[in-house]
């Protein structure tokens, strides 16, 4: 059967940064427009809730709209991942401090498929972050998904140091900036998940490489651009497309683009 998969890092669950984090409706529009656009049949977003939100649904829209209510009184930072899928879902909420996590049961025509969806917090450094996924992948069961927005570079991707330390400075300050720059480059964090055979969906399809933050609504100086958001999946899976969306829409959602994978199980 084949299913879609979509990733989205929506950036405090669509609201403005700065309390008391009103929903921009502008954001939350171009966002919903998009996964009407793209049908996925698995959603999962970072930054999404304040609380593990999880919804079957064949509306989507009216699921987003649930989980956007749900947030809606609560006055903090969304900074936990969701989920949203037709299919049948059970899931736990596995996260603790600075490792956002959600780990779900997908029931896809009668197969159960696992799915992790993480968002390690960047105050980790590459150690930390590899500790983590070494954790997640090690308790996960095949046929496997591991998506999110990992604050991590892929060894596979080429960048180049001056120009990145450049972007980061810009935001971070000359110190700091050159700090996370030398840790991130090592490109060690992801390695536990390609030691397991699990494939980077997009790196298989699309050998050129692209990046998924920022968009132009954060900042349209591409210095800093690296891509953090990814969609692994064990060999029980045959890839047939996956890539990352950009187009209007996606300029005006989030600070990160959305990735996708098209998967045969």
């Amino acid at each position: 059967m084949k299913i879609k998969i979509l990733q989205y890092n929506i950036l405090n669950g669509l609201c403005c940064e700065k309390k008391p984090y009103f929903i921009d409706r502008g954001r939350r529009e171009a966002f919903i427009e998009t996964v009407g656009i793209e049908k996925p049949d698995i959603l999962t977003m970072c930054e999404a809730s304040c609380r593990p939100f999880v919804k079957k649904t064949q509306n989507f829209t009216e699921g987003i709209e649930e989980m956007l209510e749900t947030n809606n009184s609560v006055k903090k930072f969304r900074g936990t991942p969701a989920i949203i899928t037709r299919f049948d879902v059970e899931y736990k909420n596995m996260s603790e401090h600075f490792r956002k996590w959600i780990r779900a049961s997908i029931s896809v025509d009668g197969t159960k498929i696992n799915l992790d969806v993480v968002h390690p917090r960047p105050e980790l450094d590459e150690r930390g972050r590899g500790e983590f996924f070494s954790r997640v992948i090690r308790s996960g069961k095949k046929p496997y998904l591991i998506s999110g927005d990992f604050n991590s570079l892929s060894p596979e991707d080429r960048y180049d140091p001056e120009k990145l330390t450049r972007g980061y400075q810009a935001f971070m300050g000359e110190n700091n900036g050159k700090m996370k720059v030398d840790d991130i480059l090592k490109g060690d964090a992801l390695r536990p998940l390609f030691s397991e055979c699990l494939g980077d969906t997009y790196k298989l399809i699309r050998r050129n490489g692209d990046f998924t933050v920022p968009t132009d609504w954060r900042n349209k100086n591409k210095d800093s651009a690296v891509r953090l958001d990814y969609i692994f999946c064990s060999r029980d899976f045959e890839i047939l497309d996956a890539g990352i969306i950009k187009s209007k829409l996606t300029e005006d959602a989030s600070d990160h683009y959305p990735t996708y994978a098209v998967l045969e199980i």
